[in-house]
């Protein structure tokens, strides 16, 4: 990986989900601009995979997305103890070696990313990486997960891929199967068929503790593997992670423009960014086509970012009831009801656009 020290267009600190992301969008907006991406790890997206509703994208950025995804089904389904349900709309997956390949291949005169694990933003327009000062018109932090305050509850996996010796005829993804034990809150399996003999299969938990046994979950796996009559031939990858749920109204500090989790809007039921990603980026490109100032630039986010703490608090209030009040053994019994609820309802909650009368119907 190499820079030089001429000015740029835009430096992305960060090459994660978000910051990738951002790459591609601003890539395609703006082909003539110069971009930095500059990432402290040897490699671009940690081990992971992004899962989203087709409603979750912004009509206006499915240009440049579409090339990303890895995989796409056409419904998928959910089960809980007394209910099932299979919802008919699309749904995508994109796999983080796919991201990160594709995010390398756009490396040229105008792309470049950097390995840099001492970058830290001095202001909304520069970065420094030890004694040198990098410039741009525009620093965009997209580091990831800031410290939070308050009670949290988590939502924590781990997910195996694995190859199978035969097929296992799946053709859709099981979004939840909360027919399993509900030990440690609410716990389903969620199953992603890449192709007839590779399944990716997360244990999953909504738990008051970010604490996962590794071993025991992927024992489980393995045995729910079993019980559905697929032979494991092998476990190519391991995928984990724990997702803090807040709460309580966090405050973003916000030094420069910064989209992803940092900004702390996300879905917070679910701790998923990808929907508030794009919306972000949806706000953040009509005001990069004309001249801007940094410093209203940033003020300007932070004005709209304010705008959405409204909504927020209705979706706190769902942590709230789901951690601080159900019984762990009973969460499931929520979601449960929530399935029930209209597909539109659904999916405008997982891209936390829900209108207030969701809400009245949702808690009601």
């Amino acid at each position: 990986m190499k820079t030089s020290k001429e000015k740029r267009n835009f430096i992305i600190i960060g090459g994660g989900l978000s910051g990738c992301l951002t790459l591609h969008c601003l890539y395609h907006h703006f082909p003539d601009k110069n971009i930095l991406l500059i990432e402290k790890s040897e490699r671009l997206c940690s081990p992971h995979t992004w899962s989203f509703h087709d409603s979750d994208i912004p009509e206006q950025q499915k240009n440049w997305l579409s090339p990303l995804i890895s995989c796409s089904w056409s419904q998928y389904h959910v089960y809980f103890p007394e209910y099932e349900r299979t919802l008919d709309t699309f749904y995508h997956s994109i796999r983080s070696d796919d991201l990160a390949k594709k995010t390398f291949d756009t490396q040229s005169q105008k792309i470049e990313i950097l390995c840099a694990t001492e970058a830290n933003i001095e202001s909304a327009s520069t970065v420094r990486i030890g004694r040198e000062i990098l410039c741009a018109d525009l620093v965009i932090d997209a580091r990831g997960w800031t410290q939070l305050s308050g009670p949290l509850g988590f939502q924590k996996f781990l997910g195996l891929e694995l190859e199978l010796e035969s097929f296992h005829t799946l053709t859709r993804p099981t979004l939840k199967d909360a027919r399993v034990e509900q030990t440690d809150g609410y716990r389903f399996m969620y199953v992603l068929p890449w192709d007839e003999t590779h399944l990716l299969v997360e244990d999953t938990y909504y738990s008051n503790s970010g604490e996962l046994d590794f071993k025991k979950s992927e024992s489980d796996i393995l045995n729910y593997a079993k019980a559905k009559g697929w032979k494991v031939k092998s476990v190519l990858s391991r995928e984990q992670g724990s997702l803090p749920l807040i709460l309580s109204t966090q405050q973003p500090q916000l030094d420069s423009i910064t989209v992803g989790a940092r900004t702390c809007f996300y879905q917070p039921v679910t701790g998923y960014t990808f929907p508030q990603t794009l919306q972000t980026l949806q706000w953040l490109i009509p005001h990069l086509q004309n001249p801007f100032k940094t410093s209203e630039l940033l003020n300007a986010q932070l004005q709209w970012l304010k705008q959405k703490k409204w909504k927020q608090q209705l979706y706190l209030f769902l942590n709230r009831m789901l951690f601080l009040s159900a019984l762990p053994k009973d969460r499931y019994k929520v979601l449960q009801r929530f399935y029930k609820l209209s597909p539109e309802l659904i999916h405008r909650f997982y891209a936390a656009q829900n209108k207030f009368f969701d809400f009245v119907r949702i808690f009601s």
